[in-house]
């Protein structure tokens, strides 16, 4: 799903994914809803990401660190396990009761939607087209 913003004054992205309906009247958004495909394989999610990281791919994602408090602590604490397949992310931890010590909020949940969004910035660029007067002054 990429989502571009029409009116920069109503920031706030307010999406209902309710039957694969999207609605954001608030922010006056443009939605379109991408099939990303089957899921990647971990070792190649591992990689990709890893390599974005590292700048060895089109796009390198930065973190707003004022705004992403809670995501970036995620990425730094996701653990690794091995499974039938290799390795991959450690979820494990999403089926316990919260506490003060394991926040919600620090758990893979959030990390699984940033890997989906860089997956699908990546793999599926978006080019949008539009003209723009210049009159020497911008």
């Amino acid at each position: 799903m990429l989502t571009t913003p029409k009116n920069p004054h109503f920031p706030q992205l307010y999406v209902n994914s309710h039957g694969n309906r999207y609605s954001a009247p608030e922010a006056c958004w443009r939605v379109e809803s991408v099939y990303l495909g089957n899921p990647m394989h971990h070792h190649e999610k591992y990689l990709l990401i890893n390599n974005a990281f590292a700048g060895k791919q089109r796009l390198m994602p930065f973190f707003n660190r004022s705004n992403n408090e809670d995501l970036i602590l995620a990425v730094q604490s996701a653990g690794v396990s091995n499974g039938r397949n290799g390795f991959k992310k450690d979820k494990s931890g999403e089926k316990l009761a919260e506490s003060e010590e394991d926040l919600l909020e620090h758990r893979t949940d959030g990390t699984d939607a940033f890997d989906t969004l860089y997956i699908g910035c990546e793999k599926f660029p978006f080019h949008d087209s539009f003209s723009l007067s210049m009159s020497g002054v911008l």
